[in-house]
């Protein structure tokens, strides 16, 4: 009981942070949020980002990519300038407002994973930077569904950054070494954030149609990327 109660203290297992719904308006505001009173992430982090994922998508010309929950839209102007074929979406009416006053209009539109009202456009890759984690592991089924519907035939999504589950230890050991909380699935409950357990992802990924599911290391020593393929007629 004493244990249930310090979790109760800091923020951990409160009802609000375990409830979908809650999850999902948190996501919705939180990076609006910031942006409105922290201003802009810097660009040495986007370029950061956007170098490595290059390295691991490996776009072409060809390619038709979405950058799916894309914030101010920086990654998918970066995409954008060197000569790709690039859109990006946001939930947040107010992240999509800044992206398109910052990088013009024709690149972005509002859209949400869960519910996502746009099914018309296929890509080719579709990519999710620091942001799937962010989807409560109970709107997993109707996110990959989404995400699959939108993806061509032998493209791929690729989830960058996820908080893995089976390398927890080490982000709660340098953080929160006197806390148990890693038994808990709540990454951060200030962020409304959840561990990736692969074993669970991959379940559902092959489940909506999605062919097969890899998992690479991140640049971030507790995350991990997740590769979904779909490649026709398997």
């Amino acid at each position: 009981m004493k244990i249930i109660k310090v979790l109760k203290q800091v923020g951990l297992m409160t009802k609000e942070n375990r409830s979908p719904e809650f999850a999902l308006k948190v996501a919705k505001e939180y990076w609006a949020n910031c942006a409105k009173t922290h201003g802009d992430t810097s660009s040495e982090a986007f370029e950061f980002y956007y170098k490595n994922i290059l390295k691991i998508m490996e776009p072409t010309a060809d390619d038709i990519i979405l950058d799916a929950g894309c914030g101010g839209g920086e990654l998918t102007y970066l995409f954008h300038k060197d000569g790709f074929n690039a859109k990006g979406f946001d939930s947040s009416e107010h992240l999509i407002s800044m992206a398109k006053a910052k990088f013009g209009c024709d690149l972005f539109y509002v859209d949400d994973l869960v519910n996502m009202t746009d099914k018309k456009g296929g890509f080719t890759k579709i990519f999710l930077n620091n942001c799937f984690f962010y989807v409560h592991p109970k709107y997993y089924n109707t996110v990959l569904k989404n995400l699959y519907d939108i993806t061509y035939d032998n493209g791929a999504v690729y989830l960058f950054d996820d908080p893995d589950y089976s390398k927890r230890n080490r982000w709660y050991k340098r953080y929160f070494p006197n806390v148990l909380s890693f038994f808990l699935p709540i990454y951060d409950p200030y962020m409304a954030g959840f561990w990736v357990k692969t074993k669970y992802l991959k379940k559902i990924a092959l489940d909506v149609g999605f062919s097969k599911v890899l998992k690479n290391d991140s640049w971030a020593y507790y995350r991990s990327h997740h590769v979904l393929f779909k490649e026709e007629d398997v």
